[in-house]
C-alpha cells in the first residue's frame, strides 16, 4: 500500500515492484514529508484543518466514526450527503473512521457505503479507527484506556482494519483515528512509525463543539449519538446559518488539496479488464509491470498475488487463477461499469477465488469477469 506524497492518493501495487527509491517520502519538499516534520511536536496529531483563516467562509472536514455497536446506523445522514451530492453534481467529501467489529456486524450497510462511493456520490477518505476498538474502562464506565491499555497489540489493531478494508476492495488512507481521541506519547509514535496521522476532532457535535472555520467535525454514524447527528442536520438545513458551511477533503487536514477529488486527469486507454486481441492493445503498466492480453478471454490483465490496483474510469479488479491456481491474474468484478460483464464478450460473472500466493492477503472470493 503506498501513497502519493503530495495528493495522499493510495493505491496497492506488487511488492516486487517496489524499491527502497520507491518506498522513500518524495523529498523533503512533498506535502507529506512537511506535515509530518511540522507535526512532529503534537505526536502526529490534528484536531483541526491546516489552511489559512478566510473571512466570510466555513470549511470543515466531516468525519463519521464506525465504532462497533449493535444499533440500527444513521442511514440518514449518509443520505442526506448522497443528496448533497446530487445538488451539487459532484461526489460529497466524507471521512469514515471505519472499525472491523462494526463492517464485520453490518454487512449489508458497508456494502452500500461502498455502492455510494462506487457510483460516485461519496468521496470517501477510509480512516482507520482500528480493528476491534478496544473499550477497557474502569467499573464505573467514566475512564477508559481504549488503545493506551499496554497489553493492545497496537500495530495489529491498525494493519488489521487496513488488511480488512483492502480484502473489501478498499483502500485505507494516510489517516488513523484513536478510539475515545485517547492516545499517549507510546501510541503517537507507533503510529507515526507506520507512517501515519492521527485524526482528533475540534467540533465534536453531541458534546456541543461547533461547527467553525477549519473544524474537524465528528459525528457518529453507528447509532451510538442520535442527538449529535440530529443537531448537525439542523445546522446545515438551508437558512439555518448565516454563512453556509462548505465540506472538504479530510486531506485538507495534512495541507493536501481541499477538494473531494482530484483534478480530472485523462484516463488511461486500456486498463485491466478493457478488451483486445494482443499484449499491443493492453498499453498501460503499473510501477513497472506491463499490462498483457489473456488470449482465451480477450482482455487485458496483470499478473498478480493477493491484490490488484484499480484505476478511476474502469471496474474494480480482483486477483484470481485462471489456470488451475498456478499463477494469478488481475481481472474486473462484475459491476455497471462492464454492464456485468457483458461488455466482455467470451466472459460470464462467477464467483472466483482470491489467488493469495505469496502474499499476506486473506482469503476472498469476487464476482469477476472471466472467461
Amino acid at each position: 500500500l503506498v501513497s502519493n506524497a503530495n495528493t495522499f492518493d493510495t493505491r496497492l501495487v506488487p511488492a516486487a515492484t517496489l524499491s527502497s527509491a520507491t518506498i522513500a517520502v518524495s523529498g523533503a519538499d512533498s506535502t507529506y514529508a512537511k506535515s509530518f516534520a511540522s507535526s512532529a511536536a503534537s505526536g502526529g496529531v490534528f484536531a483541526t484543518m491546516s489552511i489559512a483563516p478566510a473571512t466570510g467562509r466555513t470549511r470543515a472536514v466531516l468525519t463519521v466514526d464506525m465504532c462497533q455497536s449493535s444499533k440500527a446506523w444513521e442511514k440518514r445522514l449518509f443520505e442526506w450527503a448522497v443528496a448533497k451530492a446530487a445538488s451539487e453534481g459532484k461526489p460529497f467529501p466524507i471521512a469514515i473512521a471505519m472499525t472491523g467489529g462494526w463492517a464485520n456486524a453490518h454487512p449489508s450497510e458497508f456494502a452500500q457505503l461502498q455502492a455510494w462511493r462506487a457510483e460516485g456520490k461519496l468521496a470517501i477518505e477510509w480512516i482507520d479507527h482500528s480493528l476491534t476498538h478496544p473499550l477497557y474502562c474502569n467499573a464505573s464506565q467514566t475512564s477508559c484506556a481504549f488503545l493506551n491499555k499496554s497489553t493492545v497489540n497496537f500495530e495489529n489493531e491498525v494493519l488489521g482494519l487496513e488488511s480488512l478494508l483492502l480484502s473489501q476492495g478498499e483502500l485505507p488512507s494516510v489517516f488513523f483515528r484513536f478510539p475515545g481521541l485517547t492516545h499517549n506519547a507510546t501510541r503517537l509514535a507507533q503510529m507515526r512509525a507506520l507512517g501515519l496521522f492521527a485524526v482528533d476532532a475540534d467540533a465534536w457535535i453531541a458534546k456541543g463543539q461547533p461547527i467553525h472555520d477549519g473544524a474537524i467535525v465528528l459525528l457518529h454514524g453507528n447509532g451510538n449519538e442520535a442527538s449529535g447527528v440530529t443537531s448537525f442536520l439542523a445546522s446545515v438545513q438551508p437558512g439555518a446559518s448565516a454563512v453556509a458551511t462548505e465540506f472538504v477533503s479530510a486531506r485538507a487536514i495534512v495541507g493536501g488539496p481541499t477538494a473531494a477529488l482530484q483534478s480530472p486527469v485523462a484516463p488511461p486507454r486500456s486498463f485491466v479488464g478493457t478488451r483486445c486481441v494482443d499484449d499491443a492493445a493492453c498499453d498501460f503498466a503499473v510501477l513497472g509491470t506491463a499490462g498483457s492480453c489473456v488470449a482465451n478471454g480477450g482482455f487485458c490483465s496483470l499478473s498478480c498475488a493477493g491484490y490488484c490496483p484499480d484505476s478511476d474510469g474502469f471496474a474494480s479488479t480482483f486477483c484470481t487463477s485462471l489456470d488451475g491456481g498456478s499463477t494469478g491474474r488481475c481481472v474486473s468484478k462484475s459491476s455497471s461499469a462492464n454492464h456485468s460483464c457483458s461488455d466482455l464478450p467470451g466472459t460470464l460473472a462467477r464467483s472466483m477465488p482470491r489467488f493469495v500466493g505469496s502474499s499476506s492477503a486473506k482469503a476472498a472470493t469476487a464476482t469477476v469477469c472471466v472467461p
